[in-house]
C-alpha cells in the first residue's frame, strides 16, 4: 500500500537520488499542453538541492526547467522502514515514477514490495497514465498480498476490543481505459478481479464479531470478477501533488458468474475531489474528497464489501486501522488544508478531518458518523514532479490512532 512508503531511515542517498532518463522525442500534438501552474517554480527548494550541496557530483535537474519536460522519466528507488497498526514494522522497497508525454498531464506509477512484522507479504502497484494529448487515460491497481489481518465485523457499532484474525492470499487486478470525449471528460471501461484463497480464521480477541449472513469459519476461497463502465472528469495537471483543479470518477461494476464470480452483484463507486487555492493568491491548497462505494444488489463476499482503507491507494480513513469498518455501503468525506511552512516550499504542513458511515447489518440503514482528524508535515523531495514525503498523525473514535507515511499527497 502507498501508506507503507515511509521513514527514510535506510539509505538516504539512494532514497533521495532522482534518476532522469531520456526517451525518444515525440511530434508536437494538436492539443494544447497542460500549463505548469501546479508544478513547482524555480524559486522552490527541495531535498535534492541540499543533497547536491553536500554531494556536488550527484546530478540533479537544472533549476531553470519550470515543468517536467516531455520525454524524461523521473524515477525514485526508496528502501525504507515503516510502522502502522495493520502491519507493525515493515521493510519496504518502493518508489515513484513520474513522466509526461506530449501535450499530456504528468503520469505516475507507484510500485512497492514489503514484508512486515505481522508476516505479511505485499506487492502493490498503482498507475495513472496519460497518453499523448490526453486522448486516453489508463489506470491500473495490481496487488498480490499474503495478508493476515484483523476484521471487526459489520457496521459502525463494532469495537476494537472484538476482532478476528483472518489470513488469506489475495490478487487484485483492476484495469481501466478511458477515451477523451470532451475537454477533460473521459468515458471508458475495464475489468476488475478480486481473488482470495487460503482464507483461514485465526484467533479471536474479545467476544465473537458480528457478521450476519457470512460464515467466516467455512469460506476458504472467494472471487469477484466483473466488467466496469466509468465516466471520468479530470483537469488536474499533476496527479502527485494537485494544484487548483477538479476530479470526478463514477464507476459501475457488474460482477457475473460467467466471468468466474461467486455471485452476480453490481456495485457503484463515486469518487469526487476538489482542490482550491486558499487564500486565492497563495499556493496553499484546500482539498476536499468524497469517496462512496455502494452495493446495488446481490451478495458480495465478506472481504469484498466496502471497507475502511481499501481504496486504490489505501489512503482513506486516516485515524483508523485498515478494515476498521465494513458494510454493504460506505460513505466517506475528507477535507485537508495543505500549507507552506517555509517560503521555499521545502517544508509544509497539513491539517485534516474525515468522517465515514457504513451500512448497519441488521437495521439496513447507515451507522452514525464516524469522525477522525489529525495533522502532518510535508518534505519536498522533488520540486519538478512535486513529490512530498508525507508524515501524518491521525486520531479516530474508540481510541484509534496511528502515524501514516506516504510518498505524494494522499488524494
Amino acid at each position: 500500500m502507498k501508506k507503507l512508503f515511509s521513514l527514510l531511515a535506510v539509505c538516504w542517498p539512494l532514497a533521495l537520488y532522482a534518476v532522469p532518463t531520456t526517451a525518444r522525442a515525440q511530434n508536437p500534438d494538436s492539443l494544447t499542453a497542460p500549463q505548469p501552474d501546479s508544478l513547482p517554480g524555480t524559486n522552490q527548494r527541495d531535498v535534492l538541492d541540499y543533497v547536491h550541496q553536500i554531494f556536488p557530483r550527484i546530478h540533479v535537474t537544472n533549476e531553470a526547467e519550470r515543468q517536467m519536460p516531455v520525454g524524461r522519466v523521473f524515477a525514485w528507488i526508496l528502501p525504507s522502514v515503516s510502522y502502522e497498526p495493520q502491519t507493525r514494522l515493515a521493510a519496504n522497497i518502493g518508489g515513484n515514477v513520474a513522466f509526461r508525454t506530449t501535450g499530456a498531464n504528468v503520469s505516475s506509477v507507484y510500485p512497492i514490495l514489503a514484508y512486515t512484522q505481522n508476516k505479511q507479504l505485499i506487492f502493490h502497484t498503482t498507475a495513472n497514465v496519460w497518453l499523448p494529448g490526453n486522448r486516453y487515460n489508463l489506470t491500473t491497481d495490481t496487488r498480490y498480498l499474503h495478508y493476515p489481518q484483523l476484521t471487526y465485523g459489520l457496521g459502525g457499532s463494532t469495537t476494537t476490543q472484538n476482532a478476528l484474525l483472518l489470513s488469506y492470499d489475495y490478487i487484485r487486478l483492476y484495469q481501466s481505459l478511458s477515451r477523451n470525449v470532451a475537454p477533460h471528460l473521459y468515458v471508458g471501461g475495464g475489468y476488475d478481479l478480486d481473488y482470495r484463497w487460503n482464507i483461514r480464521p485465526g484467533t479471536t480477541t474479545g467476544d465473537a464479531i458480528s457478521t450476519p449472513g457470512y460464515d467466516l469459519t467455512s469460506t476458504t476461497r472467494t472471487v469477484s470478477s466483473g466488467l466496469t463502465m466509468n465516466i471520468l472528469y479530470d483537469n488536474r495537471t499533476n496527479l502527485i501533488n494537485p494544484g487548483a483543479s477538479f476530479f470526478a470518477n463514477v464507476k459501475l461494476r457488474g460482477n457475473f458468474r460467467f466471468l468466474g464470480s461467486d455471485s452476480n452483484y453490481p456495485s457503484l463507486l463515486i469518487d469526487v475531489r476538489k482542490y482550491v487555492n486558499w487564500p486565492a493568491s497563495s499556493p496553499n491548497i484546500l482539498a476536499i474528497w468524497s469517496f462512496n462505494t455502494l452495493t446495488l444488489g446481490g451478495t458480495p463476499p465478506y472481504l469484498d464489501l466496502p471497507s475502511t482503507g481499501w481504496d486504490a491507494n489505501s489512503n482513506m480513513g486516516r485515524g483508523y486501522i485498515q478494515s476498521r469498518f465494513r458494510g454493504r455501503n460506505l460513505l466517506y468525506v475528507e477535507t485537508e488544508y495543505r500549507f507552506r511552512i517555509l517560503h521555499s516550499g521545502l517544508l509544509g504542513g497539513v491539517v485534516f478531518g474525515n468522517v465515514q458511515s457504513v451500512s448497519q447489518p441488521l437495521k439496513g440503514g447507515l451507522s452514525g458518523l464516524l469522525p477522525a482528524g489529525g495533522g502532518g508535515l510535508r518534505l519536498k523531495l522533488n520540486k519538478l514532479s512535486g513529490v512530498n514525503l508525507a508524515v501524518d498523525y491521525g486520531v479516530g473514535a474508540d481510541g484509534s490512532r496511528s502515524v501514516y507515511f506516504n510518498i505524494g499527497e494522499l488524494f
